[in-house]
Order: structure tokens, then C-alpha cells, then sequence
């Protein structure tokens, strides 16, 4: 921890994995990487090869992140800084890591026998940005750089005793957050909530529009010692505030709209049709228990409880004073002073969503002089539940030159709901021989997944469902059952102590969370719940003059494009739902699967100098496709053009495009999607990365620490073989290296 606080960046997980080497850290929801450091939001990170998500935060051994996207971080600030330790794992793991990505671990701080705490602030605002605008810049017209109002983190601790060597307290208070201006967004709209006004007006008066983002953290952790029991129980709140009300004078907002400068909107979105505004909890409850039963049996325990309410991305809610019964307007042109496909008007859509992981351990290690075993049990139950709010009109217009060309239409505050379970139990053993070590795990997964019947569907009416919709609870995994093995060993070559050979191979599973296959038989998610289609405004009313749903094409007042595909399953519960091949959905061996292997060396090339060069391998397996039924390769027509002679183009341009379109006759089928296993249309897809990952770390008399290092890698994914086979036969892209 002390280590952790000397470091010359801010005191979020973000920053702190950006300086470990082998880890790629991919930015943040709503900011780039260069705002991954500063930001209280979502921080992506991943190795070798990995989805961006795959990254796991835990809280005391316990993953404490979202309930969907592969459950590895959320939007939740982790307290790094009052931590005694911190553990950062790039990649594999023994029996106690179900997934094979990066984690890291904080181990909070408990207080002990004497008072002591830690109080920290740091700010930063215009006054200590650089400005490195010169003539070459200034030529493209960027005159300033991006301006930072105001960054700040204020953070106050103190533990001690309640009762000497029996109850100790750890409490935490802070304050943190800052606020960016959005170069080039626009900061309103003069017709901003009239509804007799389809134009957009830049409003001048408003001269920035911020991202400005806070939160309030208060945490507390009482321990006690009750003869050889150590129990420990935390309580965190916080509470989160970014954004701004649309307009002045809104008494209920967290934050109030400033003089000349906004919290809403952005380059694509007006103040008055953004979200962007975020007023809300979260609360993180953690109970663990250890017990030394003798000198070499160790037994714990621990559950945690995370909940929280969250808008799926940047989007975000809505403020207080949203508009949400104007018809809101994406303008395709960069016309009046805005961006193209710039949206004004009110806001179409947000999501208001809850989700609620739990998490479960418990453990016995034994340990003698050769011998550390461990068995364990991990067990986890993920709530999530979404709600997209619509418009109370229900429809969205699109304009191209502020002609009308296209509409959307939706149902009514739809809602999907699922829940997912996972148990797991592993044994690991390392067992010292000489100047050979070798470690070895066992891990068994179970894991299912349901969608009940509330919260699934629509409660609400409208003209284009009469009657709401309702599911009955509906099973997705029936059961998926696991064993993983996972072996290492490391050999010191000289019997020194310096050097070390060191090889380890083992086969890891995707997350269990509410994504993926976990919910793909909800038949919330599987019902289509909007309908686009093109649009001309004959009679110039703004008002849609012809049937919103007959799929045929329509001109007796205005002109409607023919629906097609997906769009003719809208709204329709009993015939419009994607269909699951069950085989895909319980059984052993079937869920998405990873195996690593890597070898190295580590070598000690001065006193407390090492140096770790690895090679590593990782492979992917079980993929699954979605296949519509309704078209085959052979209802495609293919069409060729020849790309621009251009010297930024591969190979200067003048190669043959090649694109795939619906023959007619077949375009007005109804979508028939299936839900498969990818080897069904051929031979699995290859999916492999290779890398080599070199560290160095220094550990000096005088107290100095260093580490450093790279990472390179490659990752190959060929889906060629199969691909032509499913829907559309066209091959670009089906093989990619990155």
C-alpha cells in the first residue's frame, strides 16, 4: 500500500494498472484512454489476447463488479488507497480463478490497537494543463487544447480500537470527481422544448458543454477476534452524481445547470435530447470469518453483496427536467451550426437498470514442508434487470437537409430481467521437491440461468400492443457442467536461486454473468421491439400519414418503404421470437472455453534486479452463431465495384469490392433467426493469440522501486470456412490479425 501511494498518478485502479507490464488498459465508458487515469468511471483492462471486459475487480477474494458484460469491473469507485495490499494477477490462476484474464485483488485495511488514519486531497483545473498548440494545429483549426475545469479527490481515514485486542474499526470518508469541457459540442438549443418548433438554433448564451462527473464515498469496516475467529464485516455507500439539470432553477437535481455552461449533451446530442445525468447509489456489504484450527489448517469464509442502479454505458439517464414527450429529431446533415446525425429535439430512449451480484467463498488450506493444499468453494448469484424508457410518443423522426426520410418506432418501456448462478469447487496443491516446485489444480463449474416471469416484457399499452407483454419464467442454461485442470512448474537451474525455468498450462471458462448464452433464451430478448423504415412527408404535416406496421409499401398520403427482415417480427410475441438450438444450453463441455500456456525465465541479474522473459499462447474454443433461416447463400446476389485509386488505400486502391445483397423475391421474408453452435456450418473457427511479455523490477537499498516492461502479441481469428455457409456468403473480413 505504501508503495501504491508513492506513485505519481491518481489514486484509481485505472492508473494503477496502466503501470503494470503485460496489462492493456482500454479506457473508459463516455472518455478515451488518455481520460482512463482521472475519470471515476468504468476502466476496461485485459491480457493476452482477451475481450476488453474480461478484466475481474475484487473486494477481499471476492469479485465485486456488474452483474452482465462478463462481471470484471462496474462503475463502482474501488478504494485503492486505504488498502493493505494489492494483489494484480496478468493471466491464468490455480483452482481458485474461474476465468483466465487479469484481476486485481484490494485487501482492505481493518484498524488495529492504536488510532491512525491518512488524509489526502489533490486538485487539479486550467491552472496546471499544458498547452502544446503550434502553427501545424493551429492549421487545422484546433487552437486550444481540451480544457480541464476542475479535477479534485478529497479523502479522509481513521481506524483504531473499540475494545483493545477484541474490536477494531477502519472508516473511510471521500470526495471525488472533476469536470472536462467537451470541445466543439454545442450548448443548446433556442427551441428547446416547444412543440410547435422542429428547427434546431444553436444557443450562444451557453458557452461549454461540461462532462462533469463526482461522487461522494462513505465506508466503514468493523473486525473482531472472538478466541481463534477473526470476523470482519464492511458496509460501503456511495453516491453518485455527473451530469446537470437541463435548465436552471430545478430544485430536485444532484447538480444544477451553470450560468453558461451545461452538463448534458455532447458533439451528436443536444442538451435537451441527451442523457448523460446519473443521480444515484451504490452499496457494497462484505462479511468474511478465518479461523486457524492448528498450525497448518487455516479455514475462511466470506459473502459479499453489491447493488446498484446503472444506465448500461454512457449514455445514461435523463435529468429531472428531461423532455420526453417531444418527438425527438436526428438531423443526418451538419447543417445550422451542429455536427452530422446530430439529435435534438427530446430524448428517444434511456435505460434505468438494476443489478444486484453476489458472491460467495469459503476454503481450507493445509500447508507442511513440502505441501500447500487448498479445496474451495466459489459460489456466485448475478441479478440484473433493464428497463428502456421511450419517448411517451413512441417514435423518432430522422431529417436529411430537414426533409423527413425516415421514422422509428418502439414499444412501450420495455423490461428484460434474468438471473444467473454459478457454484465451483477446486483443489490445488504445490509441492516442493529439491529445486523442483510444481503446482497442480482441479476446478469443477456448474452453472445455469433463468428469466423470471416479472420484469420481462411490457406492463404498458399502446397502438402497437394493445395488451401488455408478459413471459412466463423461462429457463436459458438448463446446466452447464465443467472440469478444468491447471498444472505449473518452475525449476531452479542452478540451485542458486537466481534463475528459474517456469511453464504452466491450463484451460479456463468464459464468466458466468447475464449476457451471452445466459440470457439468449429470454424471450424478452429474443422478441424485436422497434421497426425503422424509410419515409417521405408528402403533405409536409411532420405527422406520418400511413399504417406504422403494414409491411408493405404505402402511398396514398405520404410514401413508407416496404419492411423487411427483422423489422417484420416487431411487437409479434407469438411468432416473432429467435429460436435456441437447446443443445447449446447445458451440458458438459459446452460453454465458451479457453486454454493458456506459457514458458519463461526469470533471472536475477544484480542484487534485488530481475528480469522475467515469457513467451504465451492462448486459444479459444466453443462458439456459437446466429443463423436466419429464412435466407440461405444462394438468396444473394453479388455486385462488384473497384475501390479509388488512392495512395492511403492497402496496396494504392484498385482492387475489386465485392458486396452481397438479398435478391428481391426474397427480401420481404420474415426473419427466421436460430440460435447454433458455429460448427454446425463447418470446421471450428481458429482463434489464437501468441505473445512475448518482458519485465523488469529493482528493488534498491535507498528504498527505490521500479518495474517495467512490454507486452507484444498477435491474435489471429479465421472464421472462413464456415462464414460463407451462414446468411450472407460474403468472406471480407473473416479472417483478421490485430
Amino acid at each position: 500500500a505504501e508503495v501504491i501511494a508513492t506513485l505519481p498518478a491518481t489514486r484509481n485502479y485505472g492508473a494503477i494498472l496502466a503501470a503494470v507490464p503485460g496489462i492493456e488498459v482500454s479506457g473508459v465508458i463516455g472518455g478515451g484512454l488518455t481520460s482512463a487515469q482521472t475519470t471515476p468511471e468504468i476502466t476496461f483492462f485485459t491480457a493476452r489476447g482477451g475481450t476488453p471486459t474480461e478484466g475481474r475487480m475484487m473486494i477481499d477474494g471476492m469479485n465485486v463488479a456488474a452483474a452482465f458484460s462478463g462481471g470484471g469491473v462496474s462503475s463502482l469507485v474501488y478504494n485503492t488507497s486505504d488498502t493493505t495490499e494489492i494483489q494484480v494477477l496478468i493471466a491464468g490462476g490455480l483452482g481458485e480463478n474461474e476465468t483466465g484474464g487479469p484481476s486485481m485483488n484490494l485487501i482492505p485495511r481493518s484498524g488495529g490497537n492504536r488510532f491512525a488514519g491518512q488524509a489526502f486531497y489533490n486538485a487539479a483545473g486550467d491552472w496546471s494543463r499544458s498547452n502544446n498548440i503550434d502553427d501545424e494545429l493551429r492549421a487545422l483549426n484546433i487552437t486550444r487544447p481540451a480544457a480541464l475545469r476542475n479535477s479534485w479527490d478529497a479523502n479522509f481515514s481513521l481506524g483504531g480500537p473499540i475494545l483493545r485486542d477484541r474490536l477494531w474499526f477502519y472508516g473511510t470518508v471521500r470526495n471525488y470527481g472533476n469536470a472536462r469541457v467537451i470541445e466543439g459540442a454545442v450548448g443548446g438549443n433556442l427551441h428547446a422544448g416547444d412543440p410547435s418548433s422542429w428547427a434546431f438554433a444553436a444557443d450562444t448564451s451557453v458557452a461549454e458543454v461540461r462532462n462533469v462527473q463526482g461522487r461522494d464515498v462513505y465506508s466503514g469496516r468493523l473486525t473482531g477476534q472472538i478466541g481463534k475467529h477473526r470476523v470482519s464485516f464492511s458496509q460501503e455507500n456511495q453516491y453518485r452524481c455527473d451530469g446537470s439539470t437541463r435548465t436552471r432553477g430545478v430544485s430536485d437535481g444532484c447538480r444544477e445547470r451553470g450560468e453558461d455552461w451545461t452538463g448534458l449533451g455532447g458533439l451528436g446530442l443536444s442538451p435537451e435530447a441527451a442523457g448523460g445525468y446519473y443521480a444515484f447509489p451504490y452499496y457494497v456489504t462484505q462479511g468474511t470469518w478465518t479461523v486457524p484450527l492448528t498450525s497448518r489448517l487455516l479455514l475462511e469464509g466470506g459473502v459479499s453483496r453489491f447493488s446498484y442502479i446503472n444506465a448500461a454505458g454512457g449514455f445514461g439517464m435523463v435529468a429531472p427536467d428531461a423532455i420526453l414527450d417531444l418527438i425527438p429529431v436526428t438531423e443526418q446533415s451538419a447543417i445550422d451550426g451542429h455536427r452530422a446525425n446530430y439529435s435534438y429535439r427530446g430524448v428517444n430512449t434511456y435505460q434505468d437498470n438494476y443489478a444486484n451480484p453476489n458472491n460467495f467463498r469459503a476454503s481450507a488450506a493445509y500447508v507442511t514442508g513440502a505441501h500447500n493444499v487448498k479445496v474451495g468453494y466459489q459460489g456466485g448469484y448475478q441479478v440484473a434487470t433493464s428497463t428502456v424508457v421511450s419517448n411517451s410518443n413512441l417514435v423518432a423522426y430522422r431529417f436529411n437537409q430537414r426533409n423527413r426520410d425516415q421514422f422509428t418506432i418502439r414499444l412501450p418501456d420495455w423490461q428484460t430481467s434474468d438471473r444467473t448462478v454459478q457454484h465451483s469447487a477446486f483443489i490445488q496443491d504445490q509441492w516442493t521437491v529439491k529445486r523442483l516446485t510444481l503446482q497442480g489444480a482441479l476446478r469443477y463449474d456448474h452453472a445455469y440461468s433463468w428469466s423470471p416471469a416479472e420484469h420481462n416484457g411490457t406492463t404498458k399499452t399502446s397502438r402497437f400492443n394493445p395488451a401488455p407483454i408478459a413471459f412466463e419464467r423461462t429457463v436459458s442454461v438448463r446446466g452447464y457442467d465443467d472440469i478444468s485442470p491447471r498444472v505449473g512448474v518452475a525449476y531452479d537451474l542452478f540451485g542458486t536461486g537466481r534463475t528459474a525455468l517456469k511453464a504452466h498450462i491450463g484451460r479456463y471458462l468464459a464468466a458466468a454473468t447475464n449476457d451471452s448464452t445466459y440470457i439468449v433464451n429470454n424471450p424478452a430478448n429474443r422478441i424485436q421491439t422497434s421497426l425503422t423504415r424509410s419515409w417521405v412527408d408528402t403533405n409536409n404535416n411532420r405527422v406520418v400519414d400511413c399504417d406504422l406496421v403494414a409491411p408493405q409499401a404505402q402511398n396514398a398520403v405520404d410514401t413508407c418503404g416496404t419492411v423487411t427482415g427483422n423489422s417484420l417480427r416487431f411487437a409479434n410475441a407469438l411468432t416473432g421470437l429467435n429460436r435456441i438450438n437447446p443443445e447449446i444450453l447445458g451440458g458438459w463441455g459446452v460453454r465458451v472455453y479457453d486454454w493458456q500456456f506459457s514458458a519463461g525465465i526469470q533471472h536475477e541479474v544484480l542484487p534485488r534486479v530481475s528480469v522475467d522473459v515469457q513467451y504465451a499462447r492462448r486459444w479459444w474454443g466453443n462458439f456459437t452463431v446466429t443463423d436466419n433461416q429464412a435466407l440461405d447463400p444462394e438468396h444473394y446476389e453479388a455486385w462488384t465495384a473497384v475501390a479509388p485509386t488512392d495512395p492511403r488505400l492497402p496496396g494504392g486502391g484498385g482492387y475489386p469490392l465485392t458486396e452481397y445483397e438479398v435478391r428481391p423475391e426474397f427480401g420481404t421474408r420474415v426473419a427466421q433467426n436460430f440460435v447454433t453452435f458455429e460448427t454446425d456450418f463447418g470446421p471450428a473457427r481458429i482463434n489464437y493469440w501468441n505473445g512475448v511479455d518482458v519485465t523488469g523490477s529493482a528493488r534498491m537499498n535507498n528504498g527505490l522501486t521500479f518495474q517495467g516492461g512490454t507486452s507484444t502479441g498477435r491474435e489471429i481469428t479465421d472464421r472462413c470456412a464456415t462464414v460463407v455457409n451462414i446468411d450472407d456468403p460474403n468472406p471480407r473480413n473473416c479472417r483478421t490479425v490485430r
